[in-house]
């Protein structure tokens, strides 16, 4: 479903791809495909924290008139969120519960 998405995203866009743009988007692809995939949740959450990676710079490139207020919001707000997540899966870790 991932590598469909992104096959339909190249399609709509078209020739307005640049080459650090396309680059963007495979590297967030192969994340996707690594979060969708992964069996370990160690593995998840280090998949997780690289699609931030590209998603940020793809919002910083593509957005709107106000896209650096909203590259940093995403950027803070996501990785907040990983923050408490890293925290739940913390003790799951070390008891090798997973």
């Amino acid at each position: 479903m991932t590598a469909l998405l992104t096959v339909l995203v190249f399609h709509y866009v078209g020739a307005k791809v640049e080459r650090r743009e396309l680059a963007l988007f495979l590297i967030l692809e192969a994340a996707l495909v690594v979060v969708f995939s992964a069996l370990d949740l160690f593995l998840f959450y280090i998949a997780w924290e690289l699609v931030l990676i590209p998603m940020y710079f793809i919002i910083r490139f593509w957005g709107g008139p106000r896209r650096d207020y909203a590259s940093i919001k995403f950027f803070v707000y996501t990785f907040s969120a990983s923050v408490i997540m890293l925290l739940g899966i913390g003790p799951l870790l070390r008891r090798r519960v997973i």
